[in-house]
């Protein structure tokens, strides 16, 4: 379990990184426009959410493997 989460980790952190560069470029890119800002706006909260369910997952997994070790 904890290697799917290390996994899911080292893919999904690299891509977290993607996105707050590309919501960032929308803003950027947006001056002013509503319906820009909105979409930017919106990219970047789905990236935060994303960040937090792969950091998430992994304290998670981790937390889990710390305890069976434990037992």
């Amino acid at each position: 379990m904890a290697k799917i989460a290390d996994a899911a980790a080292k893919i999904g952190l690299p891509l977290v990184a993607v996105f707050m560069i590309y919501s960032g470029f929308l803003f950027v890119s947006a001056r002013g426009n509503e319906e820009q800002l909105t979409k930017a706006k919106t990219t970047f909260f789905w990236t935060i959410i994303g960040a937090l369910l792969v950091v998430g997952a992994f304290a998670i997994s981790l937390a889990i493997k710390d305890f069976a070790t434990k037992l």
